[in-house]
């Protein structure tokens, strides 16, 4: 069965989050808060029905730009496929540690799209070379912060540099007496 794109307009209820998985690829999500609005007859007030919360997910450049861009409270336009992502959780039961396996599901955007609701806010843009994600030198505008000042979280980087600092953890808690020192966890 194909999956159709769908367009959703929303509030940002959080700001979004980046991080860098374990293969080096940027991940990004954000929260998205819509609903729409009825004149209730009687009081003579707009009121929120059919509230949707929904969490969105993107890669790469698109990631990367939203973070840089959108903060909590934005109204924006997104456009993606909505799917559900699956899993198992191992659960204890009860105080002997029974052991139980739940499926678990989790209704998810994957973002194609995204921008900001022109309808809500006054933007600038800055159009960057499609090559090397950089402004355009020719204009006068100010430069895009570095990936690795944007992110949340980090699961990737610099392996060789991370097992230089370990063994150097290591090294030190031998020096102090310890056996073996610790490894840092990853």
């Amino acid at each position: 069965m194909p999956q159709h794109p769908i367009t959703l307009v929303g509030n940002l209820t959080s700001n979004p989050k980046l991080k860098r998985t374990s293969n080096d690829n940027l991940v990004g999500e954000i929260r998205l808060a819509a609903s729409r609005s009825v004149r209730d007859l009687q009081t003579d007030t707009w009121r929120d029905v059919d509230n949707l919360y929904i969490t969105g997910e993107m890669w790469g450049q698109l990631a990367t730009n939203a973070k840089a861009s959108l903060v909590k409270g934005m109204s924006v336009v997104v456009t993606g496929r909505i799917v559900t992502e699956e899993w198992k959780e191992t659960i204890y039961t009860d105080s002997f540690g029974k052991q139980a396996d739940v499926n678990r599901q989790k209704i998810k955007l994957k973002i194609e799209r995204l921008g900001v609701d022109l309808s809500k806010h006054i933007v600038s843009s800055l159009r960057t070379d499609h090559a090397t994600h950089k402004a355009h030198e020719a204009l006068d505008a100010p430069e895009m912060p570095k990936v690795d000042e944007l992110l949340d979280e980090d699961r990737g980087g610099d392996i060789a540099a991370q097992n230089e600092s370990a063994a150097a953890a290591a090294a030190a808690g031998a020096e102090a007496g310890e056996e073996g020192g610790k490894q840092p966890p990853f």
